[in-house]
């Protein structure tokens, strides 16, 4: 999931780096038809092509698109002096919330474990039973 956010900050760089090489072009003509044509290309080749990579993970790669321009455009309004965010700052931030999950996760498992008495999983293994589609009729 990291990756694809990260790629989707990659998209977002990408997208930045056309709109400043073209200046002439209205900012809600940008946004707009721009922001439009990085989405379609996303849901283009995320799903299609790297569907089965690290780098499939399509609402991951939305996310760090939305979120990286969002912290573009509310950089210019900070006040001066304040600190700013960059995107390289925006992937150590979510890095580190994957991080912080990852633990609070495994934490999660030993406690119920403990509590229990028996071995817990949140996430399902290749040996836990799979119950079969009950038939109505």
């Amino acid at each position: 999931m990291f990756a694809s956010f990260a790629c989707g900050v990659g998209w977002a760089g990408l997208f930045l780096l056309v709109k400043d090489a073209l200046p002439g072009v209205p900012f809600e003509l940008m946004m707009g038809v721009g922001v439009a044509l990085v989405i379609f290309l996303i849901l283009s080749v995320h799903p299609i092509l790297l569907g089965r990579t690290p780098f499939g993970v399509v609402p991951a790669v939305l996310l760090g698109l939305i979120e990286s321009l969002l912290v573009t455009m509310v950089t210019p309004m900070l006040v001066d002096g304040a600190p700013g965010l960059n995107l390289l700052w925006l992937l150590v931030v979510f890095g580190y919330g994957c991080l912080m999950t990852l633990i609070l996760v495994a934490v999660q498992d030993r406690l119920i474990s403990a509590v229990l008495g028996t071995t817990w999983r949140s996430a399902p293994t290749e040996d836990a039973p799979i119950r079969a589609p009950r038939v109505v009729g």
